[in-house]
């Protein structure tokens, strides 16, 4: 039977397991919540991607140093704590 592989049986289990510990009642809560997750994960990426590709040129050591310098304070001297 080609239906049993490993990867189906454990697939069957997982949402076995799934039901009994949610129940019937929970699971298109919860189904709905995974979807709008990875819904908001590949429009994440894609915005990523996106913003990524318009940068054709990455930014020189230079001008990242230059915004860290420009931005925040740097400390140089070691912070000893006592005890």
């Amino acid at each position: 039977m080609p239906f049993i592989n490993g990867g189906h049986i454990w697939l069957i289990l997982g949402l076995i397991v799934l039901l009994v510990i949610f129940g019937p009642g929970k699971l298109p809560e919860l189904g709905t919540a995974v979807g709008k997750t990875i819904k908001a994960f590949r429009k994440s990426t894609e915005d990523l991607k996106a913003e990524m590709s318009n940068n054709d040129i990455a930014p020189t050591a230079e001008s990242v140093h230059a915004e860290l310098v420009g931005s925040e304070p740097v400390h140089t001297e070691p912070v000893r704590h006592e005890g």
